[in-house]
């Protein structure tokens, strides 16, 4: 389907949760810069899953800091 579909996109947004969630917190970073560009591309920069996109990429960003 490719990373301009909508359902890509929320594929690579669970999977960058299953990355958070078992801790592999750089992995989690790569998925969802892929996941937050698509969605910019997509659906806008103020769509709600862009905004998700965004926030859980910081979420990681954050956890490396700890």
């Amino acid at each position: 389907m490719g990373e301009g579909n909508v359902v890509t996109l929320e594929t690579l947004n669970t999977l960058g949760g299953e990355l958070y969630g078992n801790g592999q917190h750089e992995e989690a970073i790569k998925v969802y810069e892929r996941c937050l560009a698509g969605s910019m591309k997509v659906l806008g920069e103020d769509h709600e899953g862009t905004l998700m996109s965004l926030n859980n990429l910081g979420v990681n960003y954050k956890k490396l800091e700890d």
